[in-house]
């Protein structure tokens, strides 16, 4: 699939695997950014554009295929989506993969970055993307830059400014990540985006089998090819 592939709210990519596993995407991407993932299950991904109503939009459409259970994998803004469907669908939620996530997100910031997208949103998703990678994750950036980057900078500003918005109200609690049952939160050793330090609060209650930190990767850590070959361990 290309960048910013058109879709309908969910899809199913069947892979010939007994297993659902619904891909859902954070800020400023889309379901294209986990195209380097082999993991043993089907995928249903998720429409980036879809918000406010995604919990109600999944048990639909898992309703409608007749899919008993599925686990979910959100990464970044799609953490506190998958997050919620997983609070609210207990019977229909096998597992949950979070990485790179936040409790929450400041308010004023989120402001700023809508002014700053307003005035000139190609530079800004440019240094954006930029600071998605550690400095050692060579390979996925470049990656990134040559297959990703050129269609995610023609992105619509208002589908950005509404992304920034569900930010600014998101939430989650460490008693509300605890509550899930069969967890595991990854989280990128040296993220700019959403900082270890602050997700550390999560760490301390949670096992050690259930928080991974990965070494030298950033905020987007699915185009590193040693990341891709862990996380077929790690998700099994």
């Amino acid at each position: 699939m290309s960048a910013r592939y058109k879709m309908d709210r969910f899809e199913i990519v069947d892979r010939g695997f007994g297993k659902y596993l619904v891909l859902v995407p954070g800020w400023a991407t889309d379901c294209c950014i986990f195209s380097g993932l082999e993991l043993e299950y089907n995928y249903i991904v998720a429409d980036a554009g879809l918000l406010d109503d995604f919990s109600e939009a999944l048990a639909d459409f898992l309703e409608e295929k007749k899919i008993a259970q599925a686990s979910l994998l959100g990464w970044s803004l799609g953490g506190f989506l998958a997050a919620d469907f997983a609070l609210n669908n207990q019977a229909r939620t096998d597992k949950v993969f979070l990485f790179d996530i936040a409790l929450r997100v400041d308010t004023e910031l989120m402001g700023t970055i809508a002014r700053k997208v307003e005035d000139n949103c190609r530079a800004f998703l440019r240094r954006f993307y930029a600071d998605c990678f550690s400095p050692s994750d060579k390979e996925g950036r470049e990656f990134f830059k040559a297959e990703l980057m050129p269609d995610y900078l023609k992105q619509d500003k208002h589908d950005l400014l509404d992304g920034l918005g569900y930010l600014a109200q998101a939430r989650l609690s460490v008693e509300e990540l605890q509550a899930i049952k069969n967890i595991r939160v990854f989280h990128g050793e040296h993220d700019k985006i959403f900082a270890l330090k602050d997700i550390l609060p999560v760490k301390e209650k949670l096992s050690a089998d259930q928080f991974v930190v990965l070494d030298a990767l950033g905020h987007l850590p699915f185009l590193n090819p040693r990341f891709n070959k862990d996380i077929r361990l790690w998700t099994v």
